[in-house]
């Protein structure tokens, strides 16, 4: 399995815009609920629903993250990649945490997707903080990807300006 740090230590370093956060109007919250879960059940396109998760993003608030999070069991890989890219732009902790148990319960069918898992870190790695320097920890993620012997590798910019790898426990 992989390193679990990578997952582990974003979670101390969650960044200071959640609690910064103001608190949405609750009508935009339950409007922002309703056409979420609405699409997610009754959408006849994916990209209908991928529009939905998209368009209430912004609505940080816990309910809106289970919301989005719902869209991890979706059929289509699409809203399952508008899911969790979504939740790795809400500045909110339950975000993370949504992000965190999707790798969790999913790991054996994450492992063998290219294109999921490595959006699956990446949103996870969005909610590091912008300060660290600190192992596992991240200031730019910019590329990731995996060796053939299943190592991650992130790539940061700006004062990042490193590689770290964290290597597959065998």
């Amino acid at each position: 399995m992989f390193f679990a740090s990578l997952l582990v230590c974003a979670g101390p370093f969650l960044s200071n815009a959640a609690q910064d956060q103001a608190k949405p109007d609750p009508k935009r919250v339950e409007a922002a609920v309703d056409e979420i879960t609405t699409a997610l059940k009754e959408a006849k396109s994916s990209d209908e629903r991928i529009a939905a998760i998209r368009k209430n993003q912004d609505v940080v608030d816990a309910k809106v993250v289970a919301a989005i999070e719902r869209g991890f069991k979706d059929k289509d890989p699409g809203v399952q990649a508008a899911a969790v890219d979504a939740l790795g732009r809400m500045p909110h902790p339950e975000a993370l945490e949504a992000l965190h148990k999707l790798y969790k319960s999913d790991k054996e069918r994450l492992k063998d997707d290219e294109k999921l898992l490595p959006l699956v870190f990446k949103a996870i790695g969005r909610h590091g903080s912008e300060r660290t320097h600190e192992p596992g920890g991240f200031w730019g993620p910019h590329g990731i990807w995996t060796d053939s012997e299943g190592s991650i590798y992130v790539a940061e910019v700006l004062e990042g300006r490193r590689l770290q790898k964290f290597a597959r426990k065998k």
